[in-house]
């Protein structure tokens, strides 16, 4: 059995294969490479993160680019609780870095929603409507936002789905 650092080897290896088509514009085969890595089961969360955020960026879909920008930052909050900011330095600085590049593929998606009504937006994306300034993203997901994100978070992590869970859920009564 391969150990640990191998098969992150060999994700990067095959992410970077991602990225390089990426970067050479080849988008049809980079769309291709990206969903055939997401199909592997053995994917580190670590690279299907990335690898989400990077088909997120090229998929012409854009509710196929927001699904993944979303399933990406719902991994984000999941392993944010299992790593919370401060404990590890080294794991910090990666989880700063696919934050950054979640919500930049965030900023895109919203500046190209469809049907986007531009006067909707804040000028300076810093204050809300009160003058305060808003939340840091960072923070755990808020259950008033998405009553079912939660949910949602918890089936992936545990790789079953909501379906599956409320059932469980509702077996406990």
């Amino acid at each position: 059995m391969a150990d640990d650092s191998a098969i992150d080897r060999s994700f990067n290896i095959a992410f970077n294969e991602v990225n390089d088509h990426y970067r050479d514009d080849e988008l049809d085969l980079c769309i291709e490479k990206a969903e055939a890595l997401l199909l592997d089961g053995a994917i580190p969360r670590y690279h299907r993160m990335r690898t989400l955020v990077l088909l997120g960026s090229c998929v012409p879909d854009w509710f196929k680019a927001n699904a993944c920008r979303d399933e990406a930052e719902m991994m984000w909050r999941i392993a944010r609780r299992w790593h919370p900011k401060g404990e590890n330095t080294k794991m910090g600085g990666y989880m700063d870095e696919l934050f950054e590049s979640i919500m930049e593929l965030k900023e895109s998606l919203e500046a190209d929603r469809p049907g986007a009504d531009e006067d909707d937006e804040d000028e300076d994306g810093e204050e809300d409507e009160d003058g305060e300034e808003e939340e840091d993203d960072t923070d755990m997901l808020d259950e008033d936002d998405n009553p079912d994100a939660l949910l949602a978070a918890d089936a992936l992590a545990l790789n079953t789905t909501v379906e599956a869970l409320r059932e469980l859920d509702v077996s406990k009564a």
